[in-house]
């Protein structure tokens, strides 16, 4: 039987997928990225309701206990996509830097 964290959890998620859900009908999600956050989460209750999955999973990979697996595998997520968030403000600031020097650049040809 579960433990209260576990149906907290699961709340909570069950939470995650609804918001999901309803910012992919609002257009505010591209087909891979729902998909990915839905596999994500499924994923996720699948490990909450199961844990010893990972515990399988330590034993293959070698790891000590299956916590260690999964904080493992978030902690290489979680930098992962802070690259992917720096290259991607990086590149909206050039977009940025170049909007506005072709903006400075008009006015500058209209006042001339």
């Amino acid at each position: 039987h579960m433990t209260l964290i576990q149906i907290l959890l699961i709340i909570l998620i069950v939470l995650a997928i609804f918001n999901l859900i309803r910012r992919f009908r609002q257009r505010d999600l591209t087909l891979p990225l729902f998909i990915f956050w839905m596999f994500f989460w499924l994923i996720t209750i699948f490990i909450i309701i199961y844990p010893e999955s990972t515990s399988l999973l330590a034993r293959i990979l070698g790891v000590g206990r299956g916590v260690d697996v999964v904080i493992y595998f978030a902690i290489i997520i979680i930098f992962y996509f802070i690259f992917y968030f720096i290259l991607k403000i990086k590149n909206i600031e050039d977009k940025i830097v170049k909007l506005v020097r072709e903006i400075s650049f008009l006015k500058k040809d209209k006042n001339a």
